[in-house]
């Protein structure tokens, strides 16, 4: 059965009431602030890319609720996006992870699948120095897509959650 999930456009009056969009309003750069901040600080120290993608999913949780999934709608954010994003995230962390690898073959050189330092036997690597760390573009790869993929998997979600309520089955 496929179910396709109505969103129906914006309407004067839908949503909370306007103390809480503005409050909404002053919290949300914050929010997307520390989301962001937290992915992109993820490939140096532990954690970071799941917990700034659910940061930003939550921020979109909370304009569903006080604006309204129809508020949501009406800016783009649908399943089929959300489905595309998340795919693209997934996509992403599979071929960072072969990149060092496929680019050691294209070389001519030793390398393996889930490399990220060059080694001895495999001289393949995309090490940098940040703020005087040693870190690998791979890593940080891994953070961006894991992020993406994150952060539409949970808005997907809440999506597929809200819209529950007003699901039409489609003929096949």
């Amino acid at each position: 059965i496929y179910y396709k999930y109505i969103i129906i456009p914006t309407r004067e009056g839908v949503g909370l009431s306007p103390i809480m969009k503005t409050v909404v309003k002053i919290a949300l750069p914050i929010l997307l602030t520390v989301g962001s901040g937290l992915a992109i600080k993820g490939h140096l120290v532990p954690g970071g890319a799941f917990q700034g993608g659910s940061i930003i999913a939550l921020t979109f949780f909370i304009l569903g609720i006080i604006y309204s999934i129809y508020w949501l709608g009406g800016r783009g954010f649908n399943v089929d996006k959300m489905i595309f994003l998340r795919s693209l995230g997934l996509m992403g962390i599979f071929f960072t992870a072969i990149l060092v690898f496929l680019i050691g073959s294209i070389i001519g050189v030793q390398a393996f699948v889930f490399q990220n330092q060059p080694k001895e036997t495999a001289p393949v690597g995309l090490s940098y120095i940040f703020d005087k760390y040693p870190a690998t573009l791979v890593i940080l790869l891994f953070d961006l897509f894991e992020f993406l993929t994150v952060m539409a998997g949970f808005i997907l979600l809440f999506l597929i959650l809200w819209a529950s309520g007003y699901k039409e089955v489609l003929p096949d």
